[in-house]
């Protein structure tokens, strides 16, 4: 089981599915070669979700088979209510290339969706990493984008991503014929005889032709994150420092090195895909993330909601939470933003939705149980989400006396968007097969 945590968050990903599909590999026309300007407004796709749409929902999971561990690509039938390999051989394995559903060489692939179509976001492994001061023994990805039709045949290589670098995020960007996401590359430094560490030495945003393969660099993205989407804007957000941290790692300052990282500011702006051209950064006075909706970004402050205006950087107070707890935004569905309530143990106690259209905040109480976790959204029908809703664990002491869940069955199904958010425990439960 995946988790990605800011502050903590737990963060599953999901699915995808045997359906047969009668679609085919669009080929370009000599006439259809030049560059156009799609009109579609931008989506943000948070991949380590998987992706779906309004049948079901695909994903990569690992597996153990005879104490081996492969990764396959499964698929969530929203109709079915099951999850199955993205394979129609009966007696199949899932273990080798004769299969549809089977990922080979990695262990951290994506899929999105895309036009009829799912892309798979291949970084194969293996070899040795050559740094600017050692060479260690460790994993070199060269990456790939890999399209095949929605039944997972018909697989071919759209591109091979720039050598040596790496996809940097779980989050790509799409519109009618382009994906949009980061690639990094990255150099190893040595902190002493027995401890080295990675860190990005170039990093640009590129944009993929799903028609063709053809790929652009249209800006440095050193330090920035993708943080959402408005129209044909992307919402950024950029790490200030106040030295050049990658200096100081060179010069093997690492003591300040993590100070000036530590006090980085953060600063957010748009993007404007078409002319090419960003706005004035704009200070805001957070450490922890943001979420965006629209064009606005809204963050946590000494328990209070705070929402930034990207066009006049106008900063106001919308809602102030109880004092008893820490706060996280975790996501936005609807127009509603969720927020998380932590204790001081990091134990997470409920969550609230914050209306960003009227301002009204309400309890949100559904929740995985023993222990408490937030429950996750991971795709949605015009009517329905799909959850990971709750979960059988078991715990377990450690040395330290303390106590260590191991998870013996997770729990998806399915639930009216009306049932969710009037907290009423209404779930269609799934048949599921995979490994979380």
């Amino acid at each position: 089981m995946k988790r990605f945590k800011t502050g903590i968050i737990l963060l599953m990903s999901v699915v995808l599915s045997a359906c047969q599909s009668n679609t085919t590999t669009p080929t370009a026309k000599p006439n259809e070669q030049k560059e156009e300007t799609p009109k579609e407004a931008l989506q943000m796709k948070y991949l380590y979700r998987g992706d779906g749409n309004e049948k079901g929902l695909y994903h990569i999971a690992l597996r153990d088979v005879d104490h081996i561990t492969y990764a396959n690509i499964y698929y969530y039938d929203y109709a079915s209510k099951k999850e199955i390999f993205l394979c129609d051989q009966p007696q199949c394995k899932h273990i080798d290339d004769s299969c549809t559903s089977f990922v080979k060489d990695s262990m951290n692939d994506y899929v999105f969706l895309h036009d009829q179509h799912i892309y798979q976001i291949h970084m194969s492994t293996g070899g040795m990493v050559i740094g600017n001061d050692l060479t260690v023994e460790t994993s070199s990805q060269t990456g790939s984008i890999i399209q095949m039709d929605l039944d997972g045949k018909n697989k071919k290589t759209l591109c091979t991503l720039p050598e040596g670098y790496s996809f940097d995020d779980n989050r790509v960007i799409t519109d009618e014929r382009y994906v949009y996401l980061p690639l990094a590359k990255e150099d190893i430094i040595s902190k002493n005889e027995n401890t080295h560490m990675n860190y990005t030495v170039d990093s640009k945003l590129y944009r993929i032709d799903l028609t063709n393969g053809e790929q652009k660099s249209i800006m440095d993205f050193h330090d920035m994150k993708i943080q959402g989407v408005n129209k044909r804007d992307i919402l950024l957000s950029k790490n200030i420092y106040q030295k050049d941290i990658n200096k100081l790692l060179q010069e093997k300052k690492f003591d300040e090195y993590e100070t000036v990282a530590r006090n980085a500011k953060l600063n957010f702006t748009s993007y404007h895909i078409d002319e090419q051209k960003m706005d004035e950064y704009i200070p805001v006075n957070t450490k922890s993330s943001c979420l965006s909706y629209q064009d606005k970004l809204y963050y946590d402050l000494d328990n209070a909601i705070h929402e930034v205006s990207l066009k006049d950087a106008k900063d106001q107070i919308i809602a102030q939470m109880p004092n008893d707890y820490q706060y996280i935004l975790s996501e936005i569905w609807d127009g509603k933003a969720i927020i998380q309530a932590w204790n001081d143990a990091q134990e997470y106690i409920t969550s609230y939705t914050l209306s960003l259209n009227d301002k009204k905040l309400t309890p949100l109480t559904l929740m995985k149980h023993q222990p408490n976790e937030p429950m996750d959204i991971l795709g949605e029908t015009k009517d329905a989400f799909f959850v990971y809703y709750d979960h059988d664990q078991h715990a377990e002491k450690t040395w330290a006396g303390t106590d260590q869940y191991t998870l013996d069955k997770a729990y998806y199904g399915s639930i009216s968007k009306d049932d969710f958010w009037a907290n009423k425990d209404q779930f269609e439960t799934f048949d599921t097969i995979s490994t979380q």
